[in-house]
C-alpha cells in the first residue's frame, strides 16, 4: 500500500532541491509556482510525498479548489500545461491514482483532475487530450536553426529585414507590456484573459526569483508579440504566448521564437517546451513541427467521486466560448477572476 502524506511547499525549506526532476514540465512542481496559483487563485496546495517499503520517495503536486458553490475539487495542477510524471517516482502510476482516490473521498472532493504525458490506464476512459512538442537544443544554435524547415528561417529572415527587434527581459514594465497582447489574444480566441493578479504574481514569485524572462518583439518601438518563458534545471517551458495580428505579416513571433531559443542553447538549457496544443488547433500544430519539436501526446483524466469513476469529455463548450470573443477586453477582464480561480 502506498501511503500519501499531504505537505505544503510553502512551508518546506529547500522544496525545490528535493524534488528536481528532467522533465520539461519540471517547473510547474516547484514552491514558486504554488505560490503564483495560491495568491493569484487562493488554492490550496497539497502536494502529495509517495512512499512503500523502501522505494524512492515520489511526488504528486495537487491544488484544492474550493468553492461555496462547486464545492470542493483537486486539480493536478491548475493553469499548467502537465505534471512532470516522473514524480510519480517508482510507484505504478495505478496504484498511486488509486490511493489518491480513496484520499479524495476522505477529503469530500467533487473531482480528481490528473494532467500527464502519457496513459495512466488503458483502462480509464481520457477526458481531454492534447500535443505537446518538445524542442531538443542540445546541439547548439546553429545546428537546432538548421533543423527548423525552409518557411521557418525564411519568416524570420523576413522579421528581421522588416526591422523587428527582440528583447529579453525581466521587469515588471515588460509583464505589462505583454500582459496587453494577452488581453488581445484571448479575446480573438474567445477566452477571457488570465488575471493580471496572476501575471503581477509570476513576476513576483517566478521572474523576479530568476526562474522565468519575458521576451518582447517590437516594430518602430511598438510591442507587437511576446512570450512568457520558465525554466527548472537544464529544462524550459513557453508558457504564454501573444501577438497582434496587424503585424502578423511581418513575422514577429517567428523572430522572438528564435531569439528565445538562441538564448535557451547560450544560457546552457538542453530542452525547450512549446506548451499544449489542442487537437483542433491543426495549423498551430504544423507551425510547432516545423521548429524541428518532437510530438507527444498530452492526456487529462477526471474523477467523479459522485459517479465513482473516470469521465470522458462531455459536449465541447467551443461554440459557446466564441461568444465572449464578441466581449470587450474589460468585461472579460471581470470574468477572469471568477473563471480561473474556480475551474482551474
Amino acid at each position: 500500500m502506498i501511503t500519501l502524506t499531504p505537505t505544503d511547499p510553502l512551508h518546506c525549506r529547500n522544496w525545490n532541491d528535493q524534488f528536481s526532476c528532467s522533465s520539461c514540465s519540471a517547473f510547474y512542481a516547484t514552491s514558486n509556482w504554488a505560490q503564483v496559483l495560491q495568491a493569484s487563485y487562493g488554492h490550496r496546495p497539497s502536494y502529495f510525498l509517495l512512499s512503500k517499503d523502501h522505494e524512492p520517495p515520489g511526488l504528486v503536486p495537487i491544488m484544492e479548489i474550493r468553492s461555496r458553490l462547486t464545492g470542493r475539487s483537486a486539480v493536478s495542477l491548475p493553469s499548467s500545461t502537465c505534471c512532470p510524471s516522473t514524480l510519480y517516482g517508482d510507484h505504478r502510476a495505478r496504484d498511486v491514482v488509486e490511493s489518491l482516490i480513496e484520499y479524495g473521498r476522505t477529503a469530500r472532493w467533487k473531482y480528481l483532475d490528473l494532467r500527464c504525458v502519457g496513459r495512466l490506464s488503458e483502462e480509464w476512459p481520457v477526458y481531454k487530450h492534447y500535443y505537446g512538442h518538445v524542442l531538443d537544443i542540445t546541439k547548439g544554435p546553429d545546428a537546432v536553426y538548421a533543423g527548423f524547415k525552409r518557411t521557418v528561417r525564411q519568416n524570420i529572415r523576413k522579421a528581421s529585414k522588416a526591422g523587428i527587434t527582440v528583447d529579453t527581459c525581466h521587469s515588471l514594465d515588460s509583464i505589462d507590456r505583454y500582459y496587453r497582447l494577452h488581453c488581445i489574444t484571448r479575446k480573438r480566441h474567445g477566452l477571457p484573459p488570465q488575471p493580471y493578479k496572476f501575471f503581477k504574481n509570476v513576476h513576483k514569485y517566478v521572474v523576479s526569483q530568476g526562474l522565468g524572462f519575458v521576451m518582447t518583439a517590437k516594430h518602430d518601438g511598438k510591442v507587437v508579440a511576446g512570450g512568457l518563458f520558465f525554466h527548472s534545471g537544464t529544462s524550459v517551458i513557453y508558457d504564454h504566448s501573444a501577438s497582434d495580428t496587424r503585424y502578423q505579416r511581418l513575422r514577429p513571433t517567428d523572430l522572438l521564437n528564435w531569439k528565445a531559443i538562441e538564448h535557451c542553447c547560450n544560457e546552457g538549457y538542453t530542452s525547450l517546451c512549446f506548451g499544449r496544443t489542442d487537437p483542433r488547433q491543426e495549423q498551430l500544430r504544423r507551425f510547432k513541427l516545423g521548429w524541428g519539436a518532437s510530438e507527444e501526446t498530452i492526456l487529462y483524466y477526471r474523477y467523479n467521486f459522485r459517479q465513482s469513476r473516470f469521465i470522458a469529455e462531455g459536449r465541447s463548450a467551443r461554440p459557446y466560448l466564441r461568444c465572449l470573443g464578441l466581449l470587450p477586453i474589460w468585461m472579460l477582464r471581470g470574468l477572469s477572476s471568477v473563471a480561473y480561480r474556480y475551474v482551474g
